[in-house]
Parts: C-alpha cells; sequence; structure tokens
C-alpha cells in the first residue's frame, strides 16, 4: 500500500502551484490511463487499488502500465480519491508530465483552419468543455488567455475526456498578442456578441480564430477593439443566455459545417 510520506509527496499535487512549477498532474480513470500510456513520454507512476481491474482488457492495460510507468504503487481507494479530487474514483490513476505548447499559428497549414481562444473563462467544466468540442470540431489548437482556469485544473482534465492530449494547447500570452500573430498566419478573429451579425446569415472566414469569452462578461474591450467580425447567437425563447461551452460549441460546429 502507498505510504504516507509517498502519499504526501504526491499530494502536492493537488495544488495548483505544484503542478505548474513540475509540469506534473493526475488523471484518473481507465480511458485515461490508455490515453497516457500512448504519449511519448512514459508517466511519472500509476497508482491502482488492488483488484480494480475488472476485466481482460482492464488487466491487460494494468500490466502495460507496471511495464512503462517510472513507478507503479497500490493504494487505498481514500487514498486515490483525495489525490485526483473525484468522489467516486475509479481504481487507477496515473501521474503524468505535460505542459501547455507554445502558440505557433504560423506552422500550420494552408487552407480552412479554427483555432479556438479562451478569455477569462473561469469556470473548469466550461473550459474542459471547450476544449472537447474543439478536439471534436477538428480544431488545430486551443489559447488558454489571461483569467481563463489553469489547463490541469483537475476537474478541466476530466472533462475534456482525454482531448487535453489530442490538440495544441498554449497558455498566458495576451489574446491581443495572440490575435495578431494569428492574422498574420491568416487567420481572422471573430467573437460572439450581443451587436454581432446573426449567425444564420454570418459569414466564417476560411481561416477563423474563435474567441470566447468570460461567462458573465464575456469579451472585454482591449481584445474585442481586436476582433475582425462579431457573430450573434440568434434567441428564438426565453432564456437570459447560453452556457459559454454550448455557445461555443454552436459556433464551432457551425463554422465546421461551411468550412467542410
Amino acid at each position: 500500500m502507498l505510504s504516507k510520506t509517498r502519499f504526501q509527496t504526491l499530494s502536492a499535487y493537488t495544488r495548483k502551484k505544484a503542478r505548474e512549477a513540475d509540469g506534473l498532474f493526475f488523471v484518473d480513470g481507465w480511458r485515461w490511463l490508455e490515453e497516457v500510456l500512448a504519449l511519448p513520454e512514459a508517466p511519472e507512476c500509476v497508482l491502482a487499488v488492488p483488484g480494480a481491474a475488472r476485466n481482460a482488457t482492464e488487466t491487460a492495460l494494468l500490466e502495460r502500465a507496471r511495464r512503462r510507468a517510472r513507478a507503479f504503487y497500490e493504494a487505498g481507494p481514500a487514498q486515490l480519491a483525495r489525490l485526483t479530487g473525484s468522489v467516486q474514483a475509479p481504481g487507477v490513476a496515473a501521474l503524468v508530465r505535460w505542459r501547455p505548447a507554445a502558440f505557433t499559428p504560423d506552422g500550420l497549414p494552408a487552407g480552412p483552419g479554427l483555432i479556438v481562444a479562451m478569455e477569462a473563462v473561469q469556470d473548469p467544466g466550461n473550459a474542459g468543455t471547450i476544449v472537447r468540442s474543439a478536439d471534436w470540431f477538428g480544431a488545430a489548437g486551443v489559447v488558454f488567455g489571461p483569467g481563463t482556469v489553469e489547463p490541469t485544473n483537475p476537474k478541466l482534465v476530466r472533462s475534456t475526456m482525454g482531448s487535453l492530449f489530442h490538440l495544441p494547447v498554449s497558455e498566458g500570452e495576451p489574446l491581443p498578442h495572440v490575435i495578431g500573430r494569428a492574422r498574420a498566419a491568416g487567420f481572422r478573429a471573430v467573437g460572439a456578441a450581443l451587436d454581432g451579425e446573426p449567425l444564420p446569415a454570418f459569414r466564417w472566414p476560411e481561416r477563423t480564430l474563435l474567441i470566447v469569452g468570460n461567462e458573465a462578461g464575456g469579451i472585454s474591450d482591449s481584445v474585442r477593439n481586436c476582433l475582425d467580425a462579431r457573430v450573434l447567437i440568434p434567441s428564438y425563447g426565453r432564456a437570459e443566455s447560453l452556457n459559454a461551452s454550448v455557445a461555443a460549441a454552436v459556433l464551432m460546429a457551425e463554422w465546421r459545417r461551411v468550412s467542410g
């Protein structure tokens, strides 16, 4: 069983400061373990509750993890739950080394392209779902702008369902700089706004940098002033607004429909 000393060492990665300093964070579940084992770099460690494997597939996956991980530990269910923040820990977790990539729009292939950038999206579930939607609709990358929840937040990681590892993710660069660099690569910045052109009539740029604003305040003036176009998702009912991740998915889907 995981020793008290080892548990305390690993517990550091439940805190943002340690995750950012070392580039290490926990993922949990069989699906995530499979994702982690497909990465170029071996997981720092894998933890499993004794008897967690329920079938031949999970048993084989656990054996792969034993061979590939730098360390393998057996842990109790309560220990695993505390390390991962999961109320119903599925019996297996991995400590993985991963950092956001640099934003490099100039290296993308010519032709249609979509990049999604978040400004001050603070809810981890929203941000993670936006990453997952970006992956689903074939975006070339996701930018976590200033004020946005950090990409290794446990709830965010869990809500991406593995998509965090499927496409380039960058973090921290001011969005006006991102817009300028993307524009130099042929992208046009589009943001959702109440004074935007209604979505059914909107003409999407072939290469779009889609800006998703804060859940309550939307896109800031400093970023709004850099936009090339604004788009409005019309309301047909009585709801006050759309959830940020839902609005982002609607816009990504429409860009994909038009761009093919």
